[in-house]
């Protein structure tokens, strides 16, 4: 079965690969980032290149799909719609991020829009602005270069079930979420599990032995013994678990009492 974020890397291999280097990778882009917005409670949409605004035209625009079907009838209503979860700046597979991060351009789109997603496809970093500055949240990085992009999407689009595909299509969840009001448990919990999976996909990559005291403490509280493949998943779903019971069930209780 596939994989979003594997058919991502087959779409780009398929457009970049021979398109114009940024725009033409904006398809595999907003299908990802569509199936991403498909999970969630209410769908988000991204939409490319919304109709301008105070603070120009950014690449894309993500939309509650319930907000775009209640202006749709209504075009001058719907063209002057704020993207509610922020907009989506993508530049060129070889530009470095670090570079655009604290440029003009994106400094005018927080103001105006209070969250923006840049990405150069190889790599994502979700900016906000809180007081007044911009501030960098969470990050995700597939290669470090263009040249080592290719050979790692390789593997990932072949292999659907990798863990880093999984770690990819949660970091967008969350920041697709990011700005969402968290207004009830489901809301909080949503981004409990987003975090869980995570957890497990890096346990997932992380060589065993560095889990050993670890293993070895939860084995002897527990008293089973993690033994061969089935031990091995085991172990990391029950510590996965561990880790994440307890937060869950104090921040459900603190979210429910405010």
């Amino acid at each position: 079965m596939s994989h979003p974020v594997a058919e991502y890397f087959t779409d780009l291999h398929q457009s970049l690969g021979v398109g114009v280097p940024e725009t033409s990778g904006y398809p595999a882009l907003s299908k990802l980032l569509n199936a991403v917005g498909d999970t969630l409670k209410p769908k988000i949409t991204v939409v490319i290149h919304p109709a301008k605004g105070d603070a120009g035209i950014p690449d894309g625009g993500f939309f509650s799909a319930k907000e775009l079907r209640k202006h749709g009838s209504d075009a001058p209503s719907l063209l002057t719609l704020k993207p509610e979860r922020g907009v989506l700046e993508v530049k060129p597979l070889d530009l470095d991020l670090a570079k655009f991060e604290s440029s003009p351009q994106v400094r005018t789109y927080l103001e105006a829009y209070g969250q923006i997603l840049l990405t150069n496809f190889r790599s994502f970093a979700l900016w906000s602005l809180r007081d007044g500055k911009p501030t960098r949240g969470e990050t995700h990085t597939i290669s470090a270069s263009p040249e080592d992009f290719w050979k790692v999407i390789y593997t990932l689009r072949e292999k659907p079930d990798h863990p880093d595909n999984d770690r990819l299509f949660q970091f967008l969840r969350r920041a697709l979420l990011s700005t969402a009001r968290i207004a009830t448990p489901q809301d909080l919990a949503a981004f409990l599990a987003s975090y869980a999976r995570e957890a497990r996909a890096r346990i997932t990559l992380a060589p065993m032995s560095t889990l050993e005291p670890v293993k070895h403490a939860l084995s002897t509280a527990l008293g089973v013994r993690f033994e061969g493949e089935k031990g091995t998943h085991f172990f990391q779903s029950t510590l996965i678990q561990t880790l994440f019971y307890a937060w869950r069930k104090f921040l459900l209780k603190l979210t429910v009492a405010n």
